[in-house]
């Protein structure tokens, strides 16, 4: 088996990159490929206090139909980026938005 080790280099501040994320449908648009993703996954927008971008992480990558979800993770990388608020979204691959029941219990 072949390993590969990953330097990371995390900022202590991080800038926000100018989208605005103040109704549902920039986020929508900031998260439209999800649409066009074969498996469900789980991101997590991070936002400064005035609600532009900072970054958008993949927290979880999952199955067909569902993605286990970390809430730690989500976190995680709120703390990271110094976010005052998050936005969460995943996709569906059914291409079918109804929110399952385990949709609603994370969210």
């Amino acid at each position: 088996m072949n390993y590969t080790t990953v330097l990371l280099n995390l900022p202590l501040v991080s800038e926000a990159r100018g989208d605005n994320v103040s109704t549902p449908q920039e986020a929508l648009e900031i998260c439209s490929d999800l649409a066009f993703i074969a498996q469900e996954s789980f991101h997590v927008l991070t936002l400064t206090t005035k609600n532009r971008l900072i970054n958008r992480h993949m927290v979880s990558l999952g199955s067909v139909n569902s993605t286990p979800v970390s809430i730690p993770e989500c976190f995680r990388c709120a703390i990271l980026d110094a976010a005052t608020s998050i936005v969460v979204a995943h996709g569906h691959p059914s291409g079918d938005a109804t929110p399952s029941t385990e949709d609603l219990s994370i969210t």
